[in-house]
C-alpha cells in the first residue's frame, strides 16, 4: 500500500452536492459534527463544476474543467486500497473520482470492519443534495449522513478512523467564494472543535498523501502544499 499508515488507517468519505456554507447550516449533520467532531469553517472548493472539485480532493489537481475525464490522472487511489459502496444508490459516473482517475487500486470491501484503505459511501444524485425539489433535497442527504454516522462512528469500532464529508461545491449565496461546509470525526479527532485556518480541497488529498506516507506528485496543487505534514485538525 504505502509506507504505512501515520494517523488513520481508514478514511470513510461522503460528498455532498451543490450546497454553500451558509445553506447548511440548520442541518442534523452540522450541529452533529459541531458537538461530536471538528468542524472547518474556511474551507474553499476547488471549481465549478463537480468533477474538477470531486479530482481535488483525492489527487490534489482538478485537472480540466470537465465533468467527466475518463482517463488516468495520479491520484490516491492508486497507492492506497479505495472501495466504492453503492450506499443509497450508485453514485454517477462525474462524482466518482476513482472511476473518472482510473485509480489503479480500486479493490472489493470485504467486511467494513476490516477494510483499510479508502471507503467511498456513493450516493446518486436523488440522495447527495444534487437533485429533487428544493425543500427535500438537503434534507434526504442530511438524513442519509446521519444514518452513516449512526453506522460507522461508534463506540464499538475498532481500529483508527477518519469519517469526512464535505460538500463538492458552493451554491446560493457562497458561489463566488465556493465556500463549503466540511467536518471531521473519529478516535483521534477532537470534539467540538472549530478550525478556522484557510483550507481546500487540495490540502485534504495532501492531507492523504502525507497521511499514507507518500510522497506528493508533482501535479499537485499549490495549495495542497501549504499545511504540508500537519494534521489539519491540529490547525487553529
Amino acid at each position: 500500500m504505502s509506507n504505512g499508515a501515520q494517523w488513520f488507517d481508514t478514511l470513510f468519505l461522503i460528498i455532498l452536492e451543490n450546497h454553500g456554507w451558509s445553506q447548511v447550516q440548520k442541518t442534523n449533520l452540522v450541529s452533529w459534527f459541531s458537538v461530536n467532531g471538528t468542524v472547518f469553517w474556511s474551507w474553499d472548493a476547488a471549481a465549478h463544476p463537480s468533477g474538477p472539485n470531486y479530482r481535488a480532493l483525492m489527487s490534489g489537481n482538478y485537472w480540466s474543467s470537465n465533468e467527466f475525464d475518463d482517463v488516468h490522472r495520479p491520484n490516491i487511489g492508486d497507492q492506497v486500497p479505495c472501495f466504492v459502496a453503492s450506499f443509497k444508490g450508485q453514485p454517477a459516473q462525474r462524482h466518482n473520482p476513482f472511476l473518472d482517475m482510473h485509480a489503479a487500486k480500486a479493490a472489493s470491501a470485504g467486511s467494513i470492519d476490516t477494510f483499510q484503505g479508502i471507503y467511498y459511501l456513493g450516493m446518486d444524485d436523488m440522495n447527495n443534495a444534487h437533485s429533487g425539489p428544493d425543500d427535500e433535497r438537503l434534507q434526504i442527504a442530511d438524513r442519509n449522513v446521519m444514518e452513516a454516522i449512526g453506522s460507522i462512528v461508534t463506540p464499538s469500532r475498532a481500529g483508527r478512523y477518519l469519517f469526512f464529508t464535505v460538500f463538492d461545491e458552493a451554491f446560493g449565496f457562497d458561489w463566488f467564494s465556493n465556500h463549503v461546509f466540511a467536518a471531521m470525526a473519529g478516535p483521534m479527532i477532537p470534539r467540538g472543535k472549530s478550525v478556522h485556518s484557510p483550507i481546500s480541497h487540495f490540502n485534504f488529498a495532501r492531507l492523504l498523501y502525507d497521511n499514507w506516507s507518500i510522497d506528493a506528485p508533482p501535479e499537485m496543487m499549490h495549495q495542497g502544499n501549504v499545511y504540508a505534514g500537519q494534521k489539519l485538525w491540529d490547525l487553529p
